[in-house]
């Protein structure tokens, strides 16, 4: 059985094949956060239409991030014992792109915080997921860059990048509901190539030179610790920005809805080449400087956003540095946490 494995191993392991897995899973996790960034982009209009207070505005990125975090574990648990991961895949794309359609269709706050708390069930399992197949399916020499490649690219330049500037033109055009319904339908179409063009592959192939490591093992190192808390406090600093940066742009700094689209793209934008160039640096320099500096540039996000009242091209141009952050937290922390617990 071990040998049929490794054979399927090798034969999966075409390099055009690898690249077609880390493009796929990658775009399929971009239309996810397309969809999960939708709501922060559009909530200009949202907020008004179902009379909303900021307290609600923040409740619906606490409630998705909430069943994000619980899904995470409880669908890669799942997976393991069905000893399947294409299907949870597909399935969680196809659920994702439904909670995106009831969004579009929410007339009441208990409705929309229905569908947002329904969407981060949906989603929060994909990655964990797409990255056990990565696993199986690239060479470890190529393993790290697919893994990171999977995990940012498309979300940013997706989620991040093009999200904003596409669906705020439909909002103010046709409506906020469309721009959901816009957002739910190319998740249907990878979650069809996902099906159709990607093979199962089989545990023994998952399982194969990656030996597992325990929680306790992991957090038995000071290490695996503080980058775990660290890691928690960005990500409720990135949550926060999403969710009320396009407010304050809009109701606070008074800029139109057209040119804070094209400010939180620029954020995407650079945590997309970030993904690339953060990496980079910190092979070069270490991972420990580079956290370091990335962490105190990017408050220089939030306070030029309050501060800052020159042209609007500067203010993008700090925009672009300032996301910066968003590529060192996805990037050079995941990769300390993993170097951490394998030099331990």
């Amino acid at each position: 059985m071990l040998a049929s494995a490794n054979n399927h191993a090798g034969e999966a392991r075409g390099r055009g094949y690898q690249i077609w897995v880390t493009a796929l899973l990658s775009l399929n996790f971009g239309i996810l956060f397309f969809d999960r960034n939708a709501l922060n982009f559009l909530m200009p209009f949202v907020q008004p239409d179902l009379q909303l207070s900021n307290t609600q505005v923040g409740m619906f990125s606490s409630a998705l991030s909430l069943t994000w975090a619980l899904s995470g574990l409880a669908v890669g648990r799942i997976s393991d014992k069905l000893g399947s991961r294409k299907p949870v895949i597909v399935i969680a794309t196809v659920a994702f792109c439904l909670c995106s359609f009831i969004s579009g269709a929410a007339s009441s706050f208990l409705m929309l915080l229905g569908a947002r708390l329904l969407m981060g069930a949906a989603e929060g399992g994909v990655m964990p997921v797409s990255h056990s197949m990565i696993v199986a399916e690239v060479a470890p020499e190529r393993r790290s860059m697919a893994m990171g490649v999977a995990q940012n690219l498309g979300s940013n330049l997706l989620g991040s990048g093009l999200a904003p500037v596409l669906l705020v033109p439909v909002a103010v055009a046709v409506g906020w509901q469309t721009g959901f319904y816009l957002a739910a339908l190319p998740g249907l179409v990878t979650a069809a190539l996902i099906w159709f063009t990607l093979r199962e592959p089989p545990i023994e192939a998952l399982d194969h030179d990656n030996p597992k490591v325990t929680l306790r093992d992991a957090f038995a190192h000071r290490n695996v610790i503080l980058c775990a808390l660290i890691s928690i406090l960005l990500v409720s600093y990135l949550v926060v920005c999403w969710a009320f940066m396009p407010l304050f742009l809009t109701r606070e700094r008074g800029f139109a809805p057209e040119t804070m689209g094209w400010l939180m793209a620029t954020l995407g934008i650079s945590a997309g080449l970030g993904s690339f160039v953060v990496p980079a640096i910190s092979d070069a320099i270490g991972r420990r400087p580079v956290m370091i500096f990335f962490s105190f540039l990017g408050v220089i996000l939030p306070l030029s956003t309050i501060y800052y009242q020159g042209p609007t091209a500067v203010l993008a141009a700090i925009f672009f540095f300032g996301g910066g952050l968003m590529a060192c937290s996805r990037c050079s922390w995941r990769r300390s946490l993993r170097s951490q617990s394998i030099r331990a």
